[in-house]
């Protein structure tokens, strides 16, 4: 995948979290909830067990996503380069006048 293309799919993902983000301020707005007072709620119900639990798995998926990208890098930079190659070949002398 060139490089460019990359950058459009990583603006298209941010774009798409941008939109999510939008629709869940306007869900709280539509429901009359503040979003200040939900994440306090939801942080006195959970256990610092169950806080501890998803940071774990938080932080297993991003070194997962990591270590995949490291193995995509390493798998195009072993791959040949589209560059044309060195001429291996010498050049034929040019005719001087």
């Amino acid at each position: 995948m060139p490089s460019s293309s990359l950058l459009l799919r990583n603006k298209e993902i941010i774009e798409q979290a941008e939109q999510v983000l939008q629709e869940s301020r306007e869900f709280f707005q539509k429901h009359g909830l503040d979003p200040d007072k939900a994440a306090a709620y939801f942080e006195s119900i959970t256990t610092p067990e169950m806080r501890a639990e998803a940071k774990a798995a938080f932080e297993a998926d991003m070194q997962a996503i990591e270590q995949e990208v490291r193995e995509q890098m390493v798998s195009r930079a072993s791959q040949p380069s589209a560059k044309p190659s060195a001429r291996t070949t010498p050049r034929p002398p040019r005719q001087m006048i």
